[in-house]
């Protein structure tokens, strides 16, 4: 903004409020120059000859102006009778009513927000021009680096040890030249983030794929592999036996396919192993090849840990095991691969893929279709019949207890009668 000069300035302002004028321009600071202004204009206001105003005319102007502003219209010959275009009469006779100085002081505010204003302007037009010299400055560091690569360019070019690495002519012509400025180029390029379906590009440096990821450190001492695996088999059991459905959110999907496996594990199928749940979750979730192998992979390392049995590394092992297959809800599964009298509540499958409570023995009176009185004497004790667990509760009412806590020989209905004797004590 250009500041005026003195011819520039209106003549009939009086010397006092030229120099009020000028002091407010040459105000060395913010708070000075708010001071100055809001002096000049002060005497500005004071110094302005008042027009003559037909005060009626001015009165009913402003009631017409407000009484616009509200909406109102008025049919011929009812204005001035109307009661709302009085009180508009009124509010025009209250503006009307403020003192010149009042008037004066609000046009002295309106000064200082302009003079406010306009030194905001100038303080934006200064950041302006010092960006403007930072970008001209960083023009000038472009020029110089620019300078910098073609005098490295030329001495490269000349240097006997470069040409003697092209593999065109004697090393001496422009295709020679060309293979340093290549070669140039080429380290000059920042090296691309290793990016793959394995780690898709979060954390590259642990990437297996990935060729220029850092040396491996020394490890520590070989991990407590007996109590990783006590900790995958209580995550098994916990997936195992929730009634969610592990399949239909991505991470709990992902979460199943590492602990449990969506895949078939078993050496030889029969009509109960089901094929294709890990494809059918990768379809439905949008995993690639990659992260349906990861899957697999991971899994692989989860089972290797969890089911020693049958592996190289398990020493070979006298005990019998349980082979239950027949769980509580009838369902029969694959011989379970505990030993014989585990003291786990669980059954686990011969495939690893399910954890069962196992029914007890059957009845034999049951078996033969005859009364119990009539069944032969066995030496197999009476089974114990706890009540179910109440609604809104997880133990049983008999006893106290939860349904994997109790012996695996005792039974929970709610129809038998309860044979519980209640918690021991």
């Amino acid at each position: 903004m250009n500041t005026p000069t003195p011819d520039q300035l209106p003549a009939d302002w009086s010397p006092a409020v030229r120099d009020a004028f000028w002091t407010a321009v040459n105000a060395p600071s913010y708070e000075e120059s708010t001071a100055a202004t809001l002096a000049f204009a002060r005497l500005l206001a004071h110094a302005a000859p008042v027009p003559s105003v037909d005060r009626a005319a001015l009165r009913q102007r402003i009631a017409d102006a407000l009484a616009e502003a509200d909406g109102w219209v008025f049919a011929p010959g009812f204005k001035d009778g109307s009661p709302t275009y009085q009180g508009f009469l009124r509010q025009a006779d209250a503006v009307l009513a403020v003192p010149a100085d009042r008037a004066a002081e609000e046009l002295a505010s309106l000064a200082v927000n302009a003079a406010n204003a306009l030194r905001d302007e100038k303080r934006h037009y200064e950041i302006a021009c010092e960006e403007n010299a930072r970008l001209r400055a960083e023009v000038e560091r472009l020029r110089a680096d620019r300078a910098a690569v073609l005098l490295e360019a030329i001495r490269r070019v000349e240097d006997p040890e470069e040409r003697a690495k092209s593999s065109v002519g004697s090393g001496l012509g422009w295709e020679a030249a060309r293979d340093v400025l290549r070669r140039m180029a080429a380290e000059a390029q920042p090296a691309e983030a290793h990016v793959c379906g394995n780690c898709e590009g979060v954390d590259p440096n642990s990437c297996l794929n990935n060729p220029d990821r850092p040396a491996a450190e020394a490890q520590p001492a070989t991990p407590d592999t007996e109590a990783l695996a006590a900790l995958f088999e209580g995550f098994q059991r916990l997936l195992a036996t929730s009634s969610r459905d592990w399949g239909q959110y991505r991470v709990d999907a992902w979460l199943y396919a590492v602990i449990c496996g969506w895949d078939c594990e078993q050496t030889e199928h029969d009509e109960t192993c089901v094929h294709g749940a890990l494809e059918e979750m990768a379809a439905l979730h949008g995993w690639d090849d990659a992260a349906v192998a990861k899957a697999r992979r991971y899994r692989a390392a989860v089972r290797a840990l969890t089911e020693p049995v049958g592996s190289a590394a398990a020493p070979a092992k006298d005990t019998p095991l349980c082979g239950k297959t027949r769980g509580l809800g009838g369902f029969t599964y694959k011989p379970c691969a505990r030993d014989a009298g585990h003291k786990e509540a669980y059954c686990r499958s011969a495939d690893g893929i399910h954890l069962f409570l196992a029914a007890p023995p059957m009845d034999p009176a049951r078996i033969l279709g005859v009364d119990a009185d009539d069944a032969p004497e066995t030496d197999t004790p009476a089974e114990t019949v706890h009540g179910c667990p109440p609604p809104g509760s997880s133990r049983t009412p008999c006893c106290d207890r939860l349904p994997w806590e109790l012996p695996r020989t005792d039974r929970i209905s709610s129809e038998r009668p309860v044979t519980c004797p209640g918690r021991p004590s």
